[in-house]
């Protein structure tokens, strides 16, 4: 498969994530998981989200 790039102005937009680099992968998964560590880590400071946030863990281990 061929990788087709969109360059504007000094910005490079990849169409296909399988094609993208490899850099470019881990930086979107690296940003997501501080994303959930920021929510999780915030949410001490906020019983009622620290409670939600539990609650939906245990629903998605199914216990």
């Amino acid at each position: 498969m061929r990788l087709i790039a969109h360059s504007t102005h000094k910005h490079t937009y990849y169409s296909d994530m399988k094609t993208a680099p490899p850099f470019l992968k881990a930086y979107l998964i690296y940003a997501f998981v501080l994303a959930i560590l920021f929510l999780v880590f915030f949410s001490y400071f906020e019983p009622a989200r620290m409670v939600a946030l539990t609650n939906m863990l245990w629903a998605m281990c199914g216990w």
